[in-house]
């Protein structure tokens, strides 16, 4: 079976595209035409693997609805056709399409979702696949939408905590850049051969170093740019940037708890979904996006081969909190793993709230009063040669 897309005119004229799932060109042209419509084009789509990216919430709220379907009493296949008729025009209709192609060809869900892994991570994949194991598909899917949803929840949290900062930090560099590359160069004849303040020498003076030093901050910012690029494709690079990142004290405390809340919380979904503790580790670090800390998992996961506890191997490296190897001490004595992680996970992420409501409330008065102080700084040493208020000060 193949998918064709369509264009065609209704009988009021009016223009329609979609998609169908056919076996031939002419079981197409019949499913297309079924309402009564003038097909003008249709073509059959080459399947690309990989080829439909959905965003996060797209991938929850198909994953919700599908797993509402199948709680419903809904067999698979009928339940992709429900979703394929409801996502008709939108751009989760192809991958839809090709999901009923792959079941209907008596595929697993899981290998078919493995052909759509920028939309489907490997987390994903191996929670569907454990479930079709045991037949518990609508209830591991609608724990993947929570997952899934708390994860957006917490970075929508973490993502509006810094934006307003960002925002006003942007801003004032737009306003001191303008200051001291265009307003105060153009004040330079007006105070040349004068007595002037030593505040007003000041910013004149750092002006003009910033005027000659234009090419070394252009080749600083490419610099910048190109360290960056490493970082995205350098493993190596991007653990010395995160241990860099890490030694600063406040980051340090924040971006821990928010690798222990993403690592414990995926990494409890998958062990209650029945996915054994070496995989699961190895799955949930992958989320974490802090290569230090994945790298402590990573060889605790190498001694969990070898015979040891997590709690123990974790104990080894400095960068996991003291309490979460307790925590696991303990559960791993009364082989409650899961739902300790779980409840790491929620101590870590009303402690990450809090944190970053307090950060909210200090930095943003913080911010304001520098930036005031800066730029006011700067425009009364302007102002001083300019008034008479310069005579005072300098008496």
């Amino acid at each position: 079976m193949a998918i064709f897309q369509y264009k065609a005119l209704t009988q009021r004229g009016k223009r329609v595209n979609g998609y169908v799932a056919a076996g031939s060109l002419y079981e197409a042209k019949l499913k297309a035409g079924k309402d009564e419509i003038s097909l003008t084009k249709i073509k059959e789509i080459p399947f690309k693997s990989n080829g439909t990216a959905l965003k996060k919430k797209e991938v929850l709220g198909l994953t919700s609805e599908l797993s509402k379907l199948l709680k419903a009493g809904l067999p698979l296949f009928e339940a992709l056709i429900a979703l394929e008729e409801k996502y008709q025009g939108h751009k989760t209709h192809t991958l839809i399409l090709n999901l009923i192609e792959q079941i209907q060809e008596g595929n697993s869900l899981s290998s078919a979702l493995s052909l759509h892994k920028k939309s489907f991570d490997d987390l994903y994949i191996s929670m569907v696949e454990t479930a079709e194991k045991s037949a518990t598909l609508d209830e591991t899917l609608e724990e993947i939408s929570s997952l899934i949803s708390k994860q957006l929840l917490l970075k929508k949290k973490v993502l509006s905590t810094l934006m307003y900062p960002s925002l006003l930090g942007l801003f004032s560099l737009g306003i001191l850049s303008l200051l001291f590359f265009y307003i105060i160069p153009s004040l330079f004849e007006l105070f040349e051969g004068r007595e002037l303040h030593p505040f007003t020498r000041f910013v004149l003076s750092i002006s003009a170093f910033l005027q000659k030093a234009k090419i070394l901050f252009i080749a600083a910012f490419c610099m910048l740019l190109t360290f960056i690029g490493i970082c995205l494709y350098s493993k190596k690079a991007k653990l010395l940037l995160s241990r860099l990142v890490l030694k600063i004290p406040i980051i340090h405390d924040l971006l821990v708890k928010l690798a222990f809340v993403r690592f414990c919380r995926s990494s409890s979904t998958l062990l209650l979904a029945g996915v054994p503790l070496l995989d699961a580790i190895t799955l949930a670090k992958s989320i974490i996006n802090q290569p230090v800390i994945e790298k402590a998992f990573e060889d605790a996961r190498i001694g969990i081969m070898e015979g040891r506890r997590l709690s123990e191997e974790l104990k080894k490296n400095s960068y996991v909190p003291n309490f979460v190897v307790r925590m696991l001490g303990i559960a791993e004595e009364s082989g409650k793993v899961p739902s300790c992680l779980q409840h790491i996970s929620q101590i870590y992420e009303e402690e990450l709230e809090k944190s970053l409501d307090q950060i909210t409330s200090l930095l943003q008065p913080l911010l304001l009063l520098f930036i005031g102080i800066i730029i006011g700084f700067v425009l009364l040493s302007v102002l001083l040669p300019l008034t008479d208020v310069s005579s005072f000060v300098m008496n």
